[in-house]
């Protein structure tokens, strides 16, 4: 995960930036009447994964996906969203991400995507570029977020932002929100 997210020494960062980390913060509301509009078909298609969080192409949920053996995208689509965000499963992109749902009532729902990496144009921006235009882009809208530099833990400046797992425990005693996949709309699996 270091590998990914920690900004190193001679990358061209400033001194500042060594041992910390890049974090681009995103929230995005899903369009969930729209979404539930169209079949359970078209969803999974729109995704690139079934509900279960089996592949398209039959590949169990914690396995890789046969992108390779599927060129054309008769499996799974080429302008699905699990294809475009990392076409090539074994060579992830160089970002730790997550997701985690919410949902404030009367339909404002989605997620709050965060994601860590130790340069942004080869992390974030890299992934975001290829989902331009996807076919999940009329189900969702960026309505918040930014980028922030969090500082190595107990640097000068240092505002305590950490490369924790999800679900952890912090100092304050909060815990972090649950992970995306346990509600309903677009990304959720459900």
């Amino acid at each position: 995960m270091a590998d990914r997210a920690v900004v190193r020494r001679g990358q061209g960062e400033p001194d500042w930036a060594v041992g910390g980390s890049y974090q681009v913060v995103r929230i995005v509301r899903f369009a969930t009447e729209l979404w539930d509009k169209d079949s359970v078909r078209e969803q999974e298609r729109v995704i690139g994964r079934r509900r279960d969080g089996r592949w398209l192409d039959g590949t169990p949920a914690h396995e890789q996906p046969g992108f390779a053996a599927d060129p054309d995208g008769r499996a799974t689509p080429l302008d699905s969203h699990v294809r475009l965000a990392a076409p090539d499963r074994r060579n992830p992109p160089p970002l730790v991400r997550r997701s985690y749902t919410y949902d404030r009532g009367d339909g404002d729902s989605g997620l709050i995507f965060s994601c860590f990496q130790r340069d942004l144009v080869k992390g974030f921006e890299a992934v975001q570029k290829p989902l331009e235009g996807e076919a999940m882009a009329k189900y969702i809208l960026t309505t918040g977020g930014g980028y922030f530099s969090c500082r190595r833990p107990g640097a000068p400046g240092s505002t305590g932002c950490s490369l924790r797992r999800p679900g952890t425990r912090r100092r304050s005693g909060r815990v972090v929100r649950r992970p995306c996949g346990r509600s309903s709309g677009p990304g959720t699996g459900r």
